[in-house]
């Protein structure tokens, strides 16, 4: 267990994390393409009876490339092998992802400490650098695999043998993160999106012989409209029903019973924020805060929307005490009753590709409820 020597250490810890974004890729090309104005209340599933703030989510950790090139995307040897000791000395559980969606789907309370691990893209660094080390550790992890990327034999990417071997350990599975890897609301319509995915689905079958069950949203960015496109995808692929399960986002925080199953969050570990310290620890060892309503519900707005406030609602948690933070620095958290908040902030978003809210609220023995979403700002 780890001491506090003063509250206000940890403030300004977790706002020097807030105030300097993980920014994954610069894209050279934006599209015009118009969101949708429908925005489904289906990205929210609401808190059920059965969930609360006292049930254990899991952190699920995201990682890209291990060979130290760059800060914003990846991790080397050395930092690997300090988060895989701390999670062993510290006692955590590591899962695969599949259990936690289904602790999610079914809201039930995972043991404390549960940990699943993703690495995004399949790149080389994985199989030649972290794969040995998960097998050490006996760690389950998960590959979101760029399929075009694999097929295309580029240098820095795993081949499809790299993964087939991989995949035969009882430890490692293959899910989809499209084929293209584009800025799929940016650059993609509904229909570009839809064939996209399905070519990555049917390539991985064909290649390895397994069937996707989870989706991860390229660079994290997505929308109303898409979050629901891939709720509902229901393809005949080689003569089989397919559907996902679960999509996977690059929002912050746990996941737990009221995180929308088609929009989990993942905490990313790089080179930025991957080090291991004090915000370290804190991310690792925090709780799920369960969330009734967030409000703008889309996850994308067009630029010329200045939108400064934004409003949270736990029914099953009194909030006082709740600090947020946003890309631009704090947040101004106003109280509407004890368990409703606006979030004001100093400047709206309209600038950046991404942009971020995290909050956090002590939950006591050197906890904090964590709650994060991510924002992408289009030129429409």
């Amino acid at each position: 267990m780890f001491k506090i020597k003063k509250r206000n250490i940890i403030f300004s810890i977790l706002m020097l994390f807030s105030a300097v974004v993980l920014q994954c890729q610069l894209f050279d090309k934006v599209s015009q393409n118009q969101l949708s104005k429908k925005e489904s209340m289906k990205n929210f599933r609401g808190l059920s009876s059965s969930c609360s703030a006292s049930q254990n989510g899991a952190v699920v950790v995201m990682y890209h490339r291990f060979d130290g090139k760059y800060n914003s995307t990846s991790v080397t040897k050395d930092l690997l092998q300090q988060h895989l000791n701390f999670f062993h000395s510290n006692g955590f559980n590591i899962v695969p992802l599949e259990a936690v969606v289904k602790a999610v789907e079914r809201g039930v309370s995972l043991p404390p400490r549960t940990l699943a691990i993703t690495v995004d893209d399949a790149y080389r660094s994985a199989y030649e650098i972290a794969h040995p080390l998960f097998l050490k550790y006996k760690a389950p992890y998960t590959v979101f695999v760029n399929t075009k990327a694999v097929d295309q034999n580029i240098k820095d990417y795993m081949s499809w043998n790299q993964l087939r071997d991989i995949a035969q350990s009882d430890l490692v599975n293959l899910e989809a993160h499209s084929h293209a890897h584009a800025y799929m609301i940016r650059e993609f319509n509904s229909n570009q999106r839809s064939q996209d995915i399905k070519t990555s689905v049917l390539r991985i079958y064909q290649e390895t012989n397994h069937w996707p069950k989870y989706f991860a949203y390229p660079y994290g960015e997505t929308h109303t409209e898409f979050i629901n496109e891939v709720r509902n995808y229901r393809w005949n692929i080689e003569g089989r029903n397919f559907k996902f399960l679960a999509a996977f986002t690059t929002q912050s925080g746990p996941a737990g019973c009221s995180s929308p199953l088609f929009a989990l969050p993942r905490f990313a570990l790089n080179m930025n924020y991957g080090k291991v310290n004090d915000l370290f620890r804190y991310k690792m060892l925090s709780r799920h805060l369960p969330v009734q309503s967030f409000s703008p519900q889309n996850l994308a707005f067009c630029a010329s929307r200045k939108i400064q406030k934004f409003s949270l609602n736990s029914s099953h948690l009194a909030l006082n005490g709740l600090n947020c933070f946003s890309s631009n620095g704090s947040a101004v958290v106003k109280m509407k009753s004890q368990n409703q908040a606006d979030i004001l902030l100093n400047q709206p978003f309209i600038n950046g590709l991404r942009q971020r809210i995290n909050c956090t609220l002590p939950a006591g023995s050197d906890q904090f409820f964590w709650f994060g979403k991510e924002f992408s700002i289009l030129k429409c």
